[in-house]
């Protein structure tokens, strides 16, 4: 799987609607999941956007069909 790209913390302007969108690959073509997690609490399937009022850490975890599974967090911070 590839990694999403690491960076430093992203700032929004809050309030702020943080759209949850992500490119993901996989070598064998076999990406089975993406979840959301928000300062560790996995998000409900099907939420792709999210109202933020203070900052949180976001993180994306994806799966493929043979179990391996890859993650990436980012920061949001209040501006």
């Amino acid at each position: 799987m590839s990694r999403l790209p690491d960076g430093p913390p992203r700032s929004n302007p809050y309030p702020s609607t943080v759209n949850l969108t992500a490119s993901v690959s996989d070598v064998d073509d076999d990406l089975a999941t993406k979840r959301w997690l928000v300062d560790g609490v996995l998000m409900e399937h099907g939420i792709t956007q999210l109202h933020f009022t203070e900052a949180h850490v976001l993180t994306l975890v994806v799966g493929d069909e043979r179990g391996a599974t890859t993650s990436d967090v980012e920061a949001k911070v209040c501006q």
